[in-house]
């Protein structure tokens, strides 16, 4: 079968291709108008409805169920009491715009979840289905090329920092508070220059701007105009990235605060899954929270305590030597049914592990020693 990736949110969760037949997993609130409607009209297609899966067999005509379709969003539209307004507009995305995928397009994966566990898991069984074996250039001393699989991936987050936020599918958690210290205060900026060609942290805080860097620029720039378009921070230098052997993999990223809250977007070139995504969004959701704390001090915006994310990366990929741990993991989620155990990151087992740390303990930290000094020193 051919998986589609459908945005749907809470709407259609999957669709599948296969043998003819289209079948769509809906919400309940979907299947009660599709139900009431196919009671009230005879619509063209044989569209069979069990439980919460609606089945299109295989010899219905294509330009009969997207006419059933477009009566379903027209009353879709007259029922906002019964389902949510975004649910026409997502209808006709999905069906009218990518029914059939694109031959010779790179293979893709959209994923939107509600917190970041819940994406992980997701990201994992979708990997598993849609990934291909491909190259890339090693990072390994005396090797020119590393097996990897792969596959381009956006993942949208509605809240990065939901609760429980601890997964236990990662296996690096008692890393996560140093890791979210390295991005934010520059704690491994040592290595640079000993086997290194850069950190995130000198990328971002000190290369360009001055005290704080490009997220100083970056509290300023929504400080006076909070629905800017152009704050954003780069980390590729193309003078020195096109020549060295290991040039960054996050690329871009870009704030901006919409009906009081902050969404942080990011872009990345490069990205292995097993050991770094998971570590790689808690660093990133440690400098969201560090720019949304930096604006409610210095700005006096009220921003809710959610914050927004979306990640894409062009390749998203588990390298061949870690791919048994890939596929043990995964294994274990599929018998799982997708749930796997998260932890509240202010639990008690969740510190224990952090080694007594709190996970985001560095935001206080960075915004105490380099923002309230910068910013307080020009308000006065």
């Amino acid at each position: 079968m051919i998986e589609l990736e459908v945005s749907l949110l809470a709407s259609i969760s999957r669709a599948k291709i296969g043998n003819g037949f289209l079948e769509c997993f809906c919400s309940r609130d979907l299947t009660a108008i599709v139900r009431h409607n196919l009671e009230q009209r005879k619509l063209n297609t044989c569209l069979s409805w069990q439980h919460h899966i609606c089945r299109i067999p295989r010899f219905c005509r294509i330009n009969d169920f997207l006419d059933d379709l477009g009566y379903l969003v027209h009353r879709a539209r007259k029922r906002v009491d019964t389902v949510a307004p975004f649910l026409a507009q997502n209808f006709r995305k999905a069906f009218y715009g990518r029914r059939f995928p694109l031959s010779g397009m790179r293979s893709f994966i959209n994923v939107e979840a509600r917190s970041l566990p819940e994406a992980y898991l997701d990201l994992y069984l979708r990997l598993g289905e849609k990934g291909k074996w491909g190259e890339k250039e090693s990072y390994s001393v005396g090797k020119k090329v590393d097996r990897i699989f792969e596959c381009e991936s956006r993942v949208a987050i509605s809240n990065v920092l939901q609760e429980p936020i601890v997964s236990f599918a990662f296996p690096g958690l008692e890393d996560l508070p140093t890791y979210v210290g390295d991005v934010l205060l520059g704690s491994k900026d040592y290595i640079i220059g000993a086997g290194y060609d850069y950190t995130y942290h000198d990328r971002i805080f000190h290369r360009v701007g001055g005290p704080g860097g490009q997220i100083a620029y970056v509290i300023r720039k929504l400080k006076d105009t909070y629905f800017s378009n152009r704050a954003q921070i780069t980390t590729w230098i193309p003078e020195l990235d096109s020549r060295i052997d290991g040039p960054p993999c996050f690329q871009r990223g870009w704030f901006k605060v919409e009906d009081g809250t902050l969404h942080f977007e990011t872009d990345w070139r490069s990205r292995e899954f097993v050991y770094a995504w998971y570590e790689n969004i808690i660093g990133m959701a440690g400098l969201a929270m560090l720019v949304r704390d930096c604006l409610r001090d210095y700005s006096g915006l009220e921003l809710s305590d959610e914050i927004r994310y979306v990640d894409k990366c062009n390749s998203l990929h588990v390298y061949e030597r870690d791919y048994d741990d890939f596929e043990r993991t995964l294994s274990t989620i599929r018998q799982r049914n997708g749930n796997v155990d998260a932890w509240n990151s202010t639990d008690s087992k969740s510190i224990s592990i952090f080694g007594g740390k709190a996970l985001f303990s560095s935001v206080k930290e960075a915004k105490q020693s380099i923002f309230d000094p910068v910013f307080e020193k020009r308000e006065k």
